[in-house]
């Protein structure tokens, strides 16, 4: 009964709400929270989204990302990082997220 009474002061929304993962790069752990759709939004509607620069959204979505984890992280650190951790973020993204759909669906979209 308890868990019951306890479910019942979490919103509709509050028990969809995504948890984090951790990934490791180069012996380093981050934990990938996921994003509000606030955050979503200003990423996919920004000014780089509209002109089709991906990559510039793709490092703005990166840093975000990170930075809820560490916030010293800088736009900076996340362009000379190695490739692997934008590959790495993106996937956890996708996945605490439940975008992958989605994210295939832009890129078809794209691609056409």
């Amino acid at each position: 009964m308890s868990g019951k009474k306890a479910d019942e002061t979490v919103s509709k929304l509050g028990k969809i709400t995504a948890e984090s993962t951790v990934i490791e790069v180069a012996g380093e752990e981050f934990e990938i929270h996921p994003l509000t759709n606030k955050e979503f939004l200003q990423h996919v509607t920004s000014q780089e989204a509209q002109k089709g620069d991906q990559s510039e959204v793709v490092l703005d979505l990166v840093t975000t990302v990170l930075q809820k984890d560490d916030e010293r992280i800088t736009r900076e650190e996340v362009e000379m990082a190695p490739p692997e951790l934008v590959g790495k973020v993106m996937k956890a993204l996708e996945e605490v997220n439940g975008l992958q759909d989605f994210i295939e669906m832009s890129g078809e979209t794209k691609s056409l």
